[in-house]
């Protein structure tokens, strides 16, 4: 009897004992369960906001200039939203949504910011947010882009890509890519053949060669030429420009001043030594424009240092026979350096580095002669010791600083550096053209 006695106890323990394991382990399945499930939902909401950044890169292709998600109109303003949207899954339901917020680019940047919020509609308290910033590439994402055949001499020295649609002769030094749209072009007496040689389209005794590029395609000018009209538009006091009408003179003075203001006058008259008489105007300094955009129609000298972002046009109207140009007065800088202030200048015929600059040259821009040329006048025996440009050269003409002869230089600079402003991909002056779509530029999830 005791046996048996014993045998139903230690019974009733295997049990207590097997139920307390069974409990166990299906309270950790549990546990198991609600963790897959938890980490699931997770990773469907992370998808659910990931889907309305998609969504809005699709957008940016077809629309760059819509920040509002479709709805019209889209008022100028720093954030637009929240615009909500339904999540679909595969069998179609609605199991959740996204909040879209979206951040303009700010003046003198092409880069927009979209936030999106995602959330299962189960539980609408758990939500995960991604931030992505999405860019168009400037025109000014070129150290040199030219309409027509280029040549650099054996003392220049160049700091970024260089792209031409004609043939490209290079005797000097290249820290980037050199590419033509050619594979051969025939070479003229004003690049040092003569008589006139079919050569490839980058060759010379330059380097470093691994650069080089042959047959790229083109770059078609006229889809990325900036609208005079727009920007003279840009310039009226409403929309926050500076307008220069034409001066019944020779054109505009226009000094920049490191305390963020442009000190404006009238020329009088000038010639090949510069600017002979010139006047005040009025208002003779002006602070620069709070979008950035200073507009004359007519020819302009400007110099000086900027502090600020700006963009400078010159043209007069009908722009298809009108020939303005623009002439570098003297050195031009930056307050505050790179990256912080950007200066453009563009205009629809030549930008000429004027005459009497000093023997060592500095320009802080980014130069633009659409219908023209960029250069310096070198039918005279003015020999200066170098010219420095930082940031980018865009012209549609044969362009040159310097006339050389048998390997010397008889006239402009010696020595020429270029040095590309990266800052400018995306961040160029003032509604400066720009080159493709949206492309996206980081994302990262917002804790």
């Amino acid at each position: 009897m005791k046996q048996k006695g014993s045998i139903l106890i230690l019974a009733i323990v295997f049990t207590g004992v097997f139920l307390i394991i069974v409990v166990g382990l299906l309270q950790y399945v549990t546990v198991l369960n609600k963790s897959s499930v938890a980490e699931q939902d997770r990773e469907r909401v992370f998808e659910i906001a990931e889907s309305g950044i998609h969504h809005y890169q699709w957008l940016f292709t077809h629309n760059q200039t819509d920040y509002c998600d479709g709805n019209t109109p889209c008022p100028s303003q720093p954030t637009h939203g929240p615009y909500t949207h339904e999540y679909r899954d595969p069998a179609g339901d609605v199991i959740g949504h996204y909040d879209l917020y979206i951040d303009e680019p700010a003046l003198g940047s092409t880069i927009a910011t979209v936030r999106s919020e995602g959330y299962l509609d189960s539980d609408p308290s758990y939500r995960r947010t991604i931030e992505a910033q999405m860019g168009i590439p400037s025109l000014a994402n070129f150290l040199f882009l030219c309409n027509s055949n280029m040549a650099f001499a054996s003392n220049s020295h160049t700091y970024g890509n260089i792209h031409s649609n004609g043939g490209i002769r290079f005797d000097g030094i290249n820290e980037g890519i050199v590419q033509s749209a050619r594979n051969r072009y025939w070479c003229q007496p004003i690049h040092g053949c003569q008589p006139p040689a079919e050569k490839n389209g980058v060759w010379g005794i330059g380097g470093p060669t691994d650069l080089w590029r042959m047959g790229v395609g083109e770059i078609v000018f006229a889809n990325y030429l900036a609208s005079f009209t727009e920007l003279k538009n840009l310039s009226q006091p409403a929309q926050g420009g500076f307008y220069l009408p034409p001066s019944g003179r020779q054109g505009w003075h226009l000094t920049l001043l490191n305390n963020g203001t442009v000190q404006i006058r009238r020329v009088r008259s000038a010639s090949q030594n510069g600017i002979n008489h010139e006047e005040d105007y009025d208002p003779a300094v002006v602070s620069l424009p709070a979008n950035g955009v200073i507009f004359a129609e007519d020819n302009v000298w400007i110099d000086g240092t900027l502090n600020g972002r700006l963009t400078v046009a010159a043209a007069e109207f009908p722009v298809e026979t009108g020939d303005v140009n623009v002439v570098i007065n003297g050195n031009i800088t930056y307050a505050r350096g790179l990256g912080q202030d950007a200066l453009g200048i563009i205009t629809q015929n030549d930008i000429e580095i004027g005459r009497w600059l000093p023997s060592d040259t500095v320009i802080y821009a980014t130069l633009f002669a659409q219908n023209g040329k960029i250069y310096r006048d070198t039918n005279n025996n003015i020999i200066l010791n170098s010219l420095s440009i930082y940031g980018g050269l865009m012209y549609n003409e044969v362009g040159y600083f310097k006339k050389v002869w048998n390997d010397w230089v008889v006239s402009g600079y010696i020595n020429t550096y270029y040095h590309f402003d990266a800052s400018l991909t995306y961040g160029p002056p003032p509604h400066w053209p720009t080159l493709g779509t949206y492309q996206m530029i980081n994302w990262r999830e917002l804790q």
